[in-house]
């Protein structure tokens, strides 16, 4: 079985409450059984990403929000033997605190938008970072004909957190609001 755990914390990266123990110890219990699982969470500010071997899969990925693109990367590693993925967004995660500040919701919906993004780039048919582990292309080919999916492969240069030309994909989304969350849900 293949399972992807989305959470908000995981113990031991970034931890409030219960949630981070959840997050931190089921996966691993089903890996231990088996089966394909990996996790997904913010880049928040207090994970250090060396500790773990984290480096970046993904640069630029377009996330769609009701102002535009926004550009998300993600970073890959593993913890206590799992798949751990990190959205980076700086203006998004880097903050003090995981939880308190006034735009949560917006930015747990871009979270989730980040999330929707990204997973195609990481696996399925579309030659990312799970393919190339033989996960999801059965193809044969180790990154398939699109790289890495149709996001842009980590490269120098401007990227995830600098300035951009006007025009471009934004990176804040400090305007979302919950009605066309809902209205995405059908509601």
């Amino acid at each position: 079985m293949r399972v992807l755990f989305t959470a908000v914390e995981m113990s031991p990266l970034a931890k409030v409450g219960g949630l981070a123990d959840v997050a931190g110890s089921l996966p691993k219990a089903l890996v231990g059984l088996g089966h394909d699982v990996r996790v997904i969470l913010p880049l928040h500010a207090a994970i250090d990403t060396a500790a773990y071997g984290f480096h970046r899969v993904l640069a630029d990925v377009p996330v769609p929000t009701p102002r535009g693109p926004e550009l998300a990367a993600v970073w890959e590693g593993e913890v206590g033997g799992v798949t751990t993925y990190l959205v980076e967004a700086a203006d998004m995660f880097e903050r003090p605190a995981i939880y308190g500040e006034p735009d949560d919701a917006q930015r747990f919906l871009f979270f989730s938008d980040a999330v929707l993004a990204t997973v195609p780039q990481l696996g399925g048919t579309g030659g990312g970072a799970l393919d190339r582990k033989g996960l999801g292309n059965r193809t044969g080919s180790p990154i398939g004909k699109r790289g890495l999916g149709g996001a842009a492969p980590v490269r120098r240069g401007p990227s995830v957190g600098s300035d951009r030309r006007e025009g471009g994909p934004r990176r804040r989304s400090t305007e979302r609001l919950v009605p066309q969350f809902e209205r995405g849900l059908g509601a």
